[in-house]
């Protein structure tokens, strides 16, 4: 079985998207979850979502509920949406030279759980970053994601990792 996305959630809006269900009969299987991208412009490279997999040995029939992440957008408006199921909102401003400052929305995380609630999530794939006007998002990972890339040494972005969000600066 594959679920793709798009699921029901609108492109450039961050609310959560419709979770889809799936009932899975005894036997062994292998679950592979991929976060979304973060969005960008044509010019610096978006952050990429994790990758994670699980196996289940199920002795009875199951239900699962599943969220699927979606891929923000990179805008010249003022509030860029990340993309649904959690992913980060952006923003435009202005440097003081009168240079606008644009990023792209964070991409969603995708999971697979037990019912509706964050607390039954048994494994999540978390969304990257967006990009900045001069530097790459950062990537979701496992232990340790990826922080992005600047021109600006101190203005990168942090990744995500299993024990935190990723960071905008």
């Amino acid at each position: 079985m594959e679920v793709l996305y798009p699921c029901t959630c609108k492109l450039n809006e961050s609310e959560d998207a419709t979770p889809q269900t799936v009932e899975l009969k005894p036997g062994k299987y292998l679950v592979e979850l991929w976060g979304a991208s973060g969005g960008c412009n044509e010019t610096e490279r978006s952050g990429k979502g994790a990758y994670v997999w699980i196996r289940l040995n199920l002795v009875e029939s199951k239900t699962f509920t599943l969220f699927i992440g979606g891929t923000s957008t990179f805008s010249n408006i003022t509030m860029v949406k990340g993309g649904c199921n959690g992913g980060g909102d952006s923003f435009q401003g202005n440097y003081k030279n009168g240079r606008a400052l644009i990023a792209g929305g964070g991409g969603g995380s995708t999971s697979i759980g037990l019912s509706l609630f964050d607390s039954d999530r048994i494994a999540v794939a978390a969304g990257g970053g967006g990009c900045g006007c001069d530097g790459s998002g950062g990537n979701a990972g496992g232990l340790v994601g990826f922080d992005g890339t600047s021109t600006l040494a101190s203005k990168k972005g942090r990744g995500a990792n299993q024990e935190g969000p990723g960071i905008g600066v």
